[in-house]
This record gives structure tokens, C-alpha cells and sequence, in this order.
């Protein structure tokens, strides 16, 4: 956010729909750009008044520099003390427009070419239409069905932003649009689909509608949303061939991806092959191969082995992976393990099954296992008061257990909520206990689950417990008794073989940038601080099937979800997320912060699916469910969800 000394701040726009209590915005476009100049002036009157150091929260601009609340428009629960944080955006919203957008955060933006979702067939407006043509054009053609969601949707999940009425490209990660959106994207489609090819070929653009679709339609869905896909399907089957040459294999290759979601695979095959057909066969791309290979794999019975290359060949291309490594664990064997891309871009290094990685947030299944090893031995009582162990904090503290600590309903504020001033340069963990402690929580224990840097707090219970270095405490307990030789907590001033760079990807470039690593401090905190490969993960897959770490019940005890003072439950165990997916119960973590990570284990189907990135919007998550659901019984997939 430095240009020279004054801060240039642009407004990214999200997709928010919201159908209940919505009124429609005279000019949203408009409103955004008087928003937009009054934050700008605020920012610049700051950076003035600050010898050109631009603001690093929005309580700096508010209310000395912007004393109008309205142009931020922060719901009641929101911090003002929220920093201008590129990995995780604040929730800063508009007023509410039926044209649903909301600003999250401000970032130096630099002028592109207009890029917009369109959905509707190319060629009715110049390339250089402006946003408003565009909008008309899609409300023209969709009227109110489909909410306005077309600021440009990149394939690796970014947005562009707008202003005074023109688009920038933004520099904000997105893992996904609000998927409330995409229900009405396929009502109108399939009513245009039921009305016959004129309509279809008059709204709709197929290549672009399966690309916007794509994730969407490869997710979970409730039995009447299979029934409308179903239907859409057949109708797109029944005249794809009359649409025009651009159009054909797209709409044949929508009417396979419903079919398989809506599980008609042996149809969804046969549509799949034409599309590829009419692709030329060999000019087909990675993501058509993978139709085809899924299809074939799944009107097949799912005999032999699941198109877990096909799939993770056309992620690579199509998120722009730098590298990725995938486990594939079965009763605590390996049944899958493999590289794709590269650990190091500059060297042209493979990825592989050892490369190492930074898991972020999948180290807090460490660090619940050690606070769990403490309490077996009567060490650490999890509904003890965590002041019991941190003689350091509050007495305030006294209400907050070290349950509350590990399952994220302590109630405290998060260190990220201070103002940076306000925080110690080094962030270990007795300086987070000390900042927090300056900090009112801002909600009673178990009141509220809110995701915060209580693992951090868990691993300085442990050091203090045990009398030892969190990081000594998991290489003797748990990293080497496993076998886990490329496990350990990270320093990036260390030299660890096979360790994977971290990348962004600049959009406006096309380009691939190296990224800083993280500060030692920081790096090795215990809420975010351990490498590891995904083979050394499989083996800590394997040793949670005995009771080689902690018995099946402390076990079964970590793995059961929190239940807050209301009585509703949080889908966070103690330091583990726990819930379903398409039926199966699951349990594991992700992480994000430079890297993607995901371990998720299936435990009464005795699979796991480990997938590491070097790359922060890499989507494990994602990629994680999609292999996931190769292995899983078929019997299960389709199971509706709550």
C-alpha cells in the first residue's frame, strides 16, 4: 500500500446477495464511487497528517479522517481495529442493494483491460464496453433471476473491483463466491433450457456458464437441486448440436457435468465423449479429459483406479498451482501418493511426495495432541481455568477454560484485532498473552465460536506443563516415535532439505512472484508453525488408528464438536474441525496463509486425503472433497446434507 509516499487505495466490490430485507440502491455504481472518493480523502488526509505512512486500520481513518460511519458501513458486530489484511478481508459492507456488492478491503490497484463474468453469448458488446453497458446488457437478459455477480470471476478465485464506474483488477484472494449465488444461475438456465435452443443461445454463452459453473457443479447437492440438473441435462442434450460450432462441445460438456452431479453416469459418459468429439479428440484440454475419465470411471462401477492424475493435471492448469503434493490413505496405508508441478519455479524442482511444506493451520491437530497427551497423564485439565497454567494472565482470564482455549470459544479478541502499534514486534507467546490480556474479550466464554489465536495460547499450556520447548515437546512425542523425519516446527532461517518456495500469482502480469517468508516469530508460532510432506503425514494418519498417541477415547473426545452455552454445536473439536461430507463423517483441519493445506480423515471409512500447496489460494480444501469423493463408498455420495 506504498506509492510513493501516499496511499492510492481502491475498493474491491464481493458478491454478498442477500434476498431478505434487500432494497434495491438508486445507482449502487454511483454510491460505490462517492464511497470511494470520501475514503480515498480520508486516506490521503491520514497519510498527511502521518509523515505519508498510510493508515493501518480502519479505526486510523475513523473518525478523525472520515467522521461519517455510514460510507463504512460496519454491521454492530464488526472491529473497527480490523487491519487492512490481504489474506483475510474484513466484512465492511454496503448498504444492502438488491445489486449485491460489498466492499472488504482497500488495496493499491492498478488500471486493466475490463474483465467481466459475462454469462451472455460474446460478440453482442465491444470489448470495451463499459461496466454499465455490461449490467444493462445482463439485466436485459436475466432481469432479477439472476443476482448481478459478474464483476470478473477468475479461474483461481479472484474478483476485479470497480471504480468511478470503471473496473480494476484486484489483488484480493477469494476462495469462492457465495455459493447462495449459483442456485439462481441454474433456475434460469434451466427455464431457458425448457423454452428450447433460441432461448439458450440468445442468454446464454456455454463456454463461459460451465467455466463460472464448474466448482459449483462439482460439490454436494440436495436431491431437488439433482432433479432441476437432471432436467437441464436431458434438455441441453436434446439440442446442443444445433447450437452454434462455438457453443456445441460446451453444452455437451454442462449436460455430462449435470448428469454426474446429478448421478446419471452412464448418459453422463456418452455426453461427455461427443463433447470431446466435437473438441477434435486430441485438441481436447485437461479439463476435457477429465470428463471424459471421470465419466468413464464412474459408469464403470468405479473399477480401477480413480482419475486422480486427470483430475490434479487440470487443477494445476487451472488454479495456476505452482506445486501440489497428494496422499491418498487407506487403513493407514498409502494407496496415492504424488507430486505435480514444482517445489521451486526459479530451479525448475519437482514436487514430490517429500516435498516440504508450510500445513499453516492443520498444525493445531499437533498441538490439541499434545495438550491431550498432557491430560492423559493428569497434567492438564481440559475445564480448569486456563489461568491455572498461564500465571501471567488476567485474572479476568479466570472464566475461560482450557477447553474454551482450544475449541475457539474463549471469547477473546485476536491478535490481529490490535492495532499494530499495539502489538510487540515479537509475537511469541508470552507477548500474546500480554497484548491480549490489554484487549476486553469481546464475547463471554462459550458464548461464540471465533477462529483466533487460542492454539497459540494451547502451545505456550504445553511448554509451561511440560517444561519444555513446544517445538522439542512434538519432535519427542510425536514426530520422531512416528517415523516423521521432514516434520518439524518451521524456521525459515533454517536450511531444510526439500522445502517448497511459496508463491503468489500477480493477475495483471500473468506472472508468478516469489513471497517473503513469514518472520521466524511468527513462523513458528503453534496455531500455524509446523512443515511437513504428505508422505510424513500419512504416517501420522496411520498411528491415529491405534493407540500409539492417545487412547481411542481421548481420541474420541478431541473429535467431539464443541457445544456453546445456547446449546448449538460449532463443528470444531478441541484443536480438529469435525462434520460430514456427503454422508461421511470427517475430521481434520485446513490451513491458508501462503500455503493451502487440508488433511481430512474419514475415519469409519478408514481413508484419509492429505493435499499440500505451495500457493495460498491453491484451494486444498476443495481438492481435498473432490479426490475424497473418488474413494469414497458411492452408495454415500449423494447423500442430501443439513
Amino acid at each position: 500500500m506504498r506509492t510513493g509516499g501516499r496511499a492510492i487505495l481502491a475498493l474491491t466490490l464481493l458478491v454478498c446477495w442477500s434476498a431478505e430485507g434487500q432494497t434495491a440502491a438508486a445507482d449502487p455504481v454511483a454510491e460505490c464511487s462517492n464511497h470511494l472518493r470520501a475514503i480515498d480523502a480520508a486516506i490521503k488526509a491520514c497519510a498527511k497528517a502521518n509523515d505519508g505512512k498510510p493508515p493501518a486500520h480502519l479505526s486510523d481513518l475513523h473518525p478523525k479522517f472520515l467522521p461519517d460511519p455510514a460510507v463504512l458501513h460496519c454491521p454492530a458486530d464488526a472491529t473497527p481495529g480490523e487491519p487492512f489484511n490481504q489474506f483475510f478481508p474484513p466484512p465492511w459492507r454496503l448498504r444492502d442493494p438488491k445489486l449485491p456488492v460489498s466492499y472488504l478491503y482497500l488495496d493499491s490497484a492498478t488500471p486493466s483491460p475490463p474483465l467481466f463474468m459475462d454469462l451472455s453469448p460474446p460478440g453482442r458488446l465491444p470489448a470495451s464496453a463499459s461496466v454499465r453497458e455490461r449490467m444493462e446488457r445482463h439485466r436485459r437478459n436475466f432481469g432479477d433471476s439472476v443476482p448481478l455477480l459478474q464483476c470478473h470471476h477468475h479461474p483461481e478465485f479472484r474478483l476485479d473491483l470497480m471504480r468511478d464506474g470503471s473496473l480494476l483488477q484486484s489483488r484480493v484472494p477469494l476462495f469462492e463466491l457465495d455459493p447462495r449465488s449459483y442456485p439462481f444461475v441454474l433456475d434460469r438456465l434451466a427455464a431457458d433450457v425448457a423454452a428450447g435452443a433460441a432461448a439458450v443461445a440468445e442468454r446464454w454463452s456455454m463456454p463461459a456458464t460451465e467455466d463460472y459453473l464448474l466448482d459449483w457443479i462439482e460439490s454436494d447437492h440436495p436431491s431437488a437441486e439433482r432433479d432441476k440438473l437432471r432436467s437441464a441435462a436431458d434438455g441441453l442434450a436434446g439440442f446442443a448440436d444445433r447450437l452454434d460450432p462455438a457453443s456445441k462441445s460446451a453444452a455437451w460438456a454442462l449436460a455430462a457435468r449435470f448428469r454426474v452431479a446429478s448421478g446419471n453416469y452412464r448418459d453422463a459418459h456418452t455426453a461427455a465423449r461427443r463433447a470431446e468429439e466435437l473438441l477434435g479428440g486430441a485438441k481436447a484440454d485437461l479439463k476435457m479429459r477429465h470428463l471424459v475419465e471421470v465419466t468413464r470411471f464412474e459408469a464403470g462401477g468405479r473399477t480401477g483406479q480413480p482419475p486422480v492424475d486427470a483430475y490434479l493435471e487440470r487443477e494445476t492448469q487451472r488454479r495456476h498451482l505452482p506445486g501440489i503434493s497428494v496422499a491418498v490413505v487407506r487403513e493407514g496405508k498409502p494407496v496415492y501418493v504424488k507430486g505435480f508441478g514444482y517445489a521451486d519455479l526459479e530451479h525448475r524442482v519437482p514436487a514430490t511426495r517429500d516435498t516440504v511444506f508450510r500445513i499453516a493451520s492443520v498444525t493445531k491437530m499437533f498441538v490439541a495432541t499434545a495438550l491431550m497427551m498432557l491430560v492423559e497423564e493428569g497434567k492438564v485439565a481440559l475445564d480448569e481455568p486456563v489461568t491455572k497454567y498461564l500465571s501471567d494472565a488476567p485474572r479476568e482470564w479466570d472464566g475461560i477454560t482450557v477447553r474454551h482455549l482450544v475449541t475457539h470459544t474463549s471469547g477473546l479478541a485476536d491478535v490481529w484485532d490490535v492495532p499494530q502499534q499495539s502489538r510487540p514486534a515479537v509475537l511469541d507467546g508470552a507477548a500474546i498473552v500480554k497484548t491480549l490480556a490489554a484487549v476486553p474479550p469481546p464475547y463471554k466464554p462459550g458464548e461464540r465460536y471465533e477462529y483466533n489465536h487460542g492454539a497459540t495460547l494451547v502451545g505456550v499450556v504445553v511448554e509451561r506443563v511440560s517444561g519444555k520447548p513446544f517445538a522439542q515437546f512434538l519432535k519427542e512425542r510425536i514426530f520422531d516415535p512416528l517415523g516423521m523425519k521432514s516434520t518439524r516446527v518451521d524456521d525459515p532461517r533454517s536450511v531444510t532439505p526439500g522445502r517448497a518456495r511459496n508463491y503468489a500469482w500477480d493477475d495483471a502480469a500473468g506472472t508468478w512472484m516469489n513471497v517473503e517468508p513469514l518472520p521466524w516469530n511468527i513462523s513458528s508460532l503453534a496455531d500455524g508453525g509446523v512443515v511437513s510432506t504428505a508422505a510424513d503425514l500419512g504416517k501420522w494418519d496411520e498411528a491415529l488408528y491405534g493407540e500409539r498417541l492417545l487412547k481411542r477415547a481421548t481420541l474420541a473426545e478431541m473429535w467431539r464438536p464443541m457445544r456453546l452455552s445456547d446449546g448449538s454445536e460449532t463443528g470444531y473439536g478441541c484443536g480438529w474441525q469435525v462434520g460430514t461430507f456427503r454422508g461421511h463423517r470427517w475430521v481434520g483441519h485446513f490451513g491458508a496463509g501462503q500455503t493451502s493445506a487440508k488433511v481430512a480423515r474419514f475415519p469409519d471409512s478408514k481413508l484419509a486425503v492429505i493435499v499440500l500447496c505451495n500457493f495460498d489460494r491453491g484451494d486444498a480444501p476443495r481438492i481435498a472433497d473432490a479426490i475424497a469423493a473418488m474413494y469414497l463408498p458411492a452408495e454415500s455420495r449423494q447423500t442430501e446434507q443439513p
